[in-house]
């Protein structure tokens, strides 16, 4: 099927070509023969949409940013050429009508706003093609298309992430060969690590939406609330030999989505698939891909009041230009334009032609979150602690209203921390939320400690509870707290008085002291730990509490000098000390203060090392701590000089070292080396007798499990055909949270009082013995939150979370749990903080 079939598609809804859009090139005219045959280099798609605005009054640009390679990201507008000339009263009045300015607009103007994602994966090519034939089948208009764009504003995003789609896209061009090879055994076929999914620093920009972590995702919000668009569709690719998904989605639907937002997504199937069927194209629907994880691109939306949705073509990147399907025929890449063409003009129509609905039900929506919030709590109480910074910064990115606590008051209501009520005090500088707000819904979503699952059956993590992401005590009302607020945080900026003998930075304040020491020890300053309480009359110091000695520094003057520098933009608590002479506890000269050496880090990333997992560690250090770390790829191992590092870290994955490389590291541990495994990282240790975790599991332990399988079989001897899906969900746990026990005399937890863990594996180890610490571990009778397999509920007591192992001269920390989770999980960050500084 050629690009100009799409005549023969929307003749019947009716339109013919206007004798002014005649003039207007098609992909295919302007990028040449090879448009829907080889895919198309970033730079020349934005050619192809630049030319298109510049030739049609019915389009235009705005940039909004750039990627972390430095390439453009852009929205392309598309509407009649009057609504085009009140883009900006059409933004106003939608935002009036939801409430997020006070200000109507004097040219109120209701029209339907529609966008359309591309290729958030970009390795899911077929969707940055199709945005080109989208863009200039709407610009290039008719009779049908004509009416559509008189009611609806089109916003396109023609490709999300243009850093994964080049890297993609660029490795197809350069291995192809003369010919398609659809048979699977053929280089196109196989895309190297880590792929072109995921952006610069491997992250799936679609678990981002809610938690920004990404320059990409950062910058795309922005334009998205200022203009909060009705209706809004994710194009995505999956399996080669799978057919179309669209709308309606799958159970489990969050609670809080609405019948309109659920009857209206069936209505655009529906509209999908009188086109679908027209063509003889196979599809489905409510099969997979729910709506309850709030950062996808479908659900995001869908909180914030949109029709969210997710649309998803056989192809990803082993498809490669042409493949080769079980039933014999060859998907090819004009395929995948085709399809996903359809259901973006599709989904302008009906929009289109329910403007009205679409327009009410939205400021129905915004008015019942104004009036009537949904959620068990309509007001918070978050406490001041280590990542408050963090949190409201959260909140204000997706446009949450908040305040802050201008005068202390006793209160009473539901601990988050206890399960229960609870009289506790509101301090100033605590944060207080009213859920009677625009954002209302997806606030309360963020703030839920556990979603109500419609069915367990679910596509990702089903817990994700800020406050407890966050490490903050929070604290929920069924009416308002009798407490007086004020809009503007309290001035927390530090005075630097030093003091004649040093001085110290209170470890658990904030989160900038991470960043703060990072800074300290690339400028090469002396900086110790506190290890036991001390108290020198006028400063109380604390374990992990850093101390700055004038005895230590090459040049304390200099150091004093370079603070404002080193400090810049932190929130730092900083005392002055002007005696070594402790009242209580150890001497500034005793045994009480360690030195934190400085870390030389080294990572590995490669085939079998998680992509995603490596990005994150990758991330942390770069734009986190902003400190340095080497990276090589883990099948050069056996080349690296491991004494040049005296911190390594095992991201992620399925990987295997070899004997002699195993060696090597237990050696280089035993030598005074740190080693940090994460998760999937710990798979080779645990073969190897020579560390504590391939001790873990005893001859009992291993006889129970042997038990239980055995047991197991045994039943499912007579298990039913039908539920086999429900079956095996049973020894699954998509993503929990767990409350821990935790240890915080050990340096691993300075800082912390709590600890939740989000455990997204079914990976348990036995508490460590020997020369060993568990200083986070799961109790017996844990309290969780989520979905926890049947087969796994009581495997997970008494087990750990993150343990330490004294090996010779050396340490390794064993992360059971990864800590670094997807960026969100911002508590786990004090956790690998204490790792690579605190644990010595």
């Amino acid at each position: 099927m050629n690009i100009y079939s799409y005549l023969k598609i929307f003749l019947l809804i009716g339109y013919s070509t206007c004798v002014g859009a005649q003039t207007l090139k098609s992909p295919k005219a302007f990028l040449g023969d090879e448009y829907g045959i080889q895919f198309t280099p970033h730079h020349r798609l934005v050619d192809y949409i630049e030319y298109v605005s510049a030739a049609s009054d019915r389009v235009s640009i705005e940039p909004y940013g750039h990627t972390g390679e430095g390439r453009p990201l852009f929205l392309v507008f598309i509407s009649s050429v009057k609504n085009q000339e009140n883009l900006e009263a059409i933004r106003s009045t939608n935002l009036y009508n939801a409430g997020l300015i006070d200000q109507a607009p004097k040219n109120k103007m209701e029209k339907a706003i529609v966008w359309l994602s591309y290729s958030v994966h970009g390795n899911e090519a077929g969707g940055s093609e199709s945005s080109m034939n989208v863009l200039y089948e709407l610009a290039k208009g008719g009779e049908g298309i004509d009416s559509w764009l008189e009611e609806t504003v089109v916003i396109m995003d023609p490709s999300l992430n243009p850093d994964g789609y080049s890297r993609y896209s660029h490795w197809v061009r350069g291995v192809s060969g003369k010919r398609t090879h659809p048979e699977l055994t053929d280089v196109e076929h196989m895309e190297p690590w880590p792929g072109g999914r995921v952006n610069h620093y491997l992250f799936d920009l679609n678990r981002d939406w809610a938690w920004q972590t990404q320059v990409e995702t950062q910058q795309r919000i922005k334009k998205y609330n200022q203009w909060m668009p009705h209706v809004h569709a994710d194009l995505h690719e999956m399996g080669y030999d799978d057919h179309y998904y669209f709308a309606p989605a799958a159970e489990p639907f969050h609670k809080a989505i609405t019948d309109w937002q659920r009857s209206f997504q069936f209505e655009i199937g529906k509209n999908h698939a009188h086109y679908f069927d027209k063509n003889g194209w196979l599809y489905f629907t409510r099969e997979i891909f729910d709506l309850l994880y709030p950062s996808y691109g479908d659900t995001w939306p869908t909180f914030n009041g949109s029709i969210g949705m997710t649309y998803e073509q056989a192809g990803h990147g082993m498809s490669g230009r042409s493949i080769r399907l079980g039933n014999g025929k060859d998907l090819l890449l004009q395929d995948r334009i085709d399809h996903h063409t359809t259901t973006s003009l599709s989904t302008v129509e009906i929009t289109a032609k329910n403007r009205s609905a679409v327009v009410d039900n939205f400021k129905e929506y915004y008015t019942q979150s104004l009036k009537n919030p949904v959620g068990k709590y309509t007001y918070y109480v978050v406490k001041r602690g280590e990542m408050t910074d963090q949190f409201v910064d959260l909140l204000d990115k997706n446009g949450i209203e908040f305040e802050y606590v201008s005068k202390d008051t006793r209160l009473n209501g539901y601990s988050y921390s206890s399960g229960k009520n609870a009289s506790f005090e509101a301090k100033e500088g605590d944060v207080y939320i009213s859920a009677f707000q625009p954002k209302s819904t997806l606030l309360q979503v963020f703030m839920e400690e556990e979603p109500i699952l419609a069915d367990s059956v679910t596509y990702d993590i089903t817990a994700w509870c800020i406050p407890m992401a966050y490490q903050l005590d929070c604290y929920g009302f069924t009416s308002a707290p009798k407490v007086t607020t004020t809009s503007a945080a309290k001035n927390m900026k530090p005075a630097f008085n030093t003091g004649s003998y040093g001085f110290a930075v209170q470890w658990n304040y904030s989160f900038d002291s991470k960043l703060f020491l990072s800074r300290l020890l690339q400028k090469g300053y002396r900086v110790k730990s506190v290890q036991k309480e001390i108290d020198l009359g006028n400063v109380l110091l604390n374990r992990g509490d850093l101390v700055l000695l004038k005895f230590d520094q090459p040049n304390y003057e200099q150091l004093q000098e370079d603070l404002d520098q080193l400090a810049d933009g932190l929130r730092l608590n900083i005392s002055p000390i002007n005696t070594g002479f402790a009242v209580e506890g150890s001497d500034l000269g005793g045994s009480g203060l360690t030195r934190i050496e400085i870390p030389r880090v080294l990572t590995f990333f490669g085939d079998g090392v998680s992509a995603n997992e490596y990005g994150q560690v990758w991330y942390y250090f770069e734009q986190v701590i902003d400190y340095p770390i080497s990276r090589v790829n883990i099948q050069q191992f056996a080349r690296v000089d491991l004494s040049e590092f005296n911190t390594i870290i095992l991201p992620d994955g399925y990987y295997s070292l070899s004997e002699s490389n195993m060696n090597a590291l237990s050696e280089w541990v035993s030598n005074g080396g740190k080693l940090i495994a994460i998760a999937g990282g710990i798979r080779n240790l645990r073969s190897n007798d020579a560390f504590a975790i391939g001790q873990a599991e005893d001859d009992a332990m291993k006889a129970e499990l042997k038990a239980q399988r055995e047991a197991q079989r045994k039943r499912d001897r007579k298990r039913k055909y039908e539920g086999a899906e429900r079956r095996s969900i049973a020894g699954s746990i998509p993503g929990a949270v767990f409350k821990t026990e935790l240890d915080n005399t050990h340096p691993l937890c300075y800082g912390m009082d709590h600890y939740y863990s989000l455990k997204n594996s079914s990976s348990r180890y036995p508490l460590l013995e020997g020369r060993t610490f568990n200083p986070v571990r799961i109790p017996v009778d844990y309290t969780s939150y989520g979905f926890i397999g049947s087969k796994l509920t009581n495997r997970f007591e008494d087990t750990v979370v993150f343990g330490v192992e004294s090996k010779g001269g050396g340490t390794v920390i064993y992360m059971v749990d990864n800590p670094l989770f997807r960026a969100f999980w911002r508590s786990g960050e004090i956790i690998f903080a204490n790792a690579l500084f605190q644990v010595q």
